[in-house]
């Protein structure tokens, strides 16, 4: 019955104000996609982090009534425009809000008549926002569009409150999300991959947290390399592989824990950034996709880092990729010698602490590299991550 209810409210709701029909999927596939029965309760479900829960109430919540929302063409249009001009991928509540000063009243009264926001306690937008922090970090929640780079046609849409399905090898489900697709005026559940989201032509509006503030973040010393941190002025002689590495903690509530590294090279010489990978202008790769049985565990790469090419400082970070949430800041670069220059790499995650090469007892977001060692390790095999590399 419970699900009978998830899917008949809305029906009753969402036909009078949007004119929208809800299909009821019976079969595997709606279209391309899989289909997915959204149980609102058991979705939002992370027994290792509680906090995680209570943002995703407020994010599925608001999700739910955003499919009434983007309803309006205009607004989807200019979502889209917003999120490509401004080069962040993301429009904040708040600048919609000035752009449609209405709305926040709207979206209060659609919470308050919407079944999964009453179920899940959600009734008023700053209230929710209120309660936005988690590991001393205040969010906002922002409308994210992982695939607004692509010629978007705007006829049909995706939203979603950027919440991951299980996986299921059998269906080839890998890192998909929950979502609702509207076409042609009719809404289906389904799950979406990162490969379909970003092919897709129709615009896919995720709903996701990202900081209130992130020129404040981080704010301690140690986020600077400097000359303390070894020889990291000196040039490599040979080609960099990473060649054993372990993760000791996961931050995905399902499925594997996509893990990238992202890094760069601030030159000496010049001043020049650089990308570790693919001739110097692509800055992360996957290293792994781990399944929860490996947390813990040595697994074995011969994953290419960087080449002999290299002199000056080798910045780099770990982290566990979201493709659907915002690019947040993920290893700074800064060479303190007579050509100094700093920047801010990023990758997409949900929240922002999500990386792993550091203890849980410090905060920086940046590691520089010994090039000079045949061979070093970072971390201790007990922190969050061990990275052992050879050339």
């Amino acid at each position: 019955m419970k699900k009978l209810i998830l899917i008949l409210i809305p029906l009753l709701f969402f036909t009078a104000c949007q004119k929208d029909k809800i299909i009821d999927n019976t079969t595997s596939k709606v279209g391309d996609f899989h289909s997915h029965k959204l149980d609102a309760t058991a979705i939002i479900q992370n027994e290792e982090d509680p906090i995680d829960v209570e943002f995703k109430k407020g994010l599925l919540s608001l999700a739910d009534v955003m499919k009434d929302v983007l309803t309006d063409e205009n607004i989807r249009t200019y979502l889209v425009s917003e999120a490509k001009s401004n080069k962040k991928g993301f429009v904040t509540f708040n600048k919609l809000f000035e752009e449609y000063p209405n709305l926040k009243r709207e979206i209060n009264l659609l919470l308050k008549n919407s079944a999964i926001a009453k179920e899940l306690n959600i009734e008023d937008y700053d209230n929710y926002v209120n309660t936005m922090t988690h590991t001393d970090v205040k969010y906002i929640p922002v409308i994210n569009i992982p695939n607004h780079k692509n010629d978007l046609n705007q006829a049909n849409y995706f939203i979603s409150p950027g919440i991951e399905v299980e996986d299921n090898d059998e269906l080839k489900i890998d890192d998909n999300i929950f979502s609702w697709y509207i076409q042609d005026g009719l809404t289906s559940e389904i799950s979406i991959s990162k490969k379909q989201a970003f092919d897709e032509k129709n615009p896919l509006f995720v709903i996701a947290p990202h900081m209130e503030n992130e020129d404040n973040l981080p704010n301690v010393p140690s986020n600077v390399i400097n000359n303390t941190e070894t020889a990291n002025k000196a040039s490599a002689s040979k080609t960099w592989r990473i060649k054993k590495f372990k993760i000791n903690m996961r931050y995905e509530s399902s499925g594997r824990s996509e893990l990238r590294i992202c890094g760069a090279e601030v030159s000496g010489s010049n001043g020049y950034v650089r990308g570790i990978y693919g001739a110097h202008n692509v800055y992360s790769t996957l290293l792994a996709s781990v399944h929860p049985s490996k947390i813990g565990k040595y697994q074995y790469s011969n994953q290419f880092f960087c080449d002999n090419q290299y002199s000056g400082v080798v910045s780099y970070n770990l982290y566990e990729e979201d493709w659907w949430a915002t690019a947040k800041r993920i290893t700074y670069l800064a060479y303190p010698g007579g050509n100094w220059t700093s920047g801010w790499l990023n990758g997409k995650r949900t929240y922002w602490h999500e990386w792993y090469l550091f203890s849980g007892s410090s905060n920086p977001t940046n590691r520089a590299h010994n090039v000079n060692s045949s061979s070093t390790s970072v971390t201790k095999s007990s922190y969050k991550a061990y990275l052992n590399f050879k050339r």
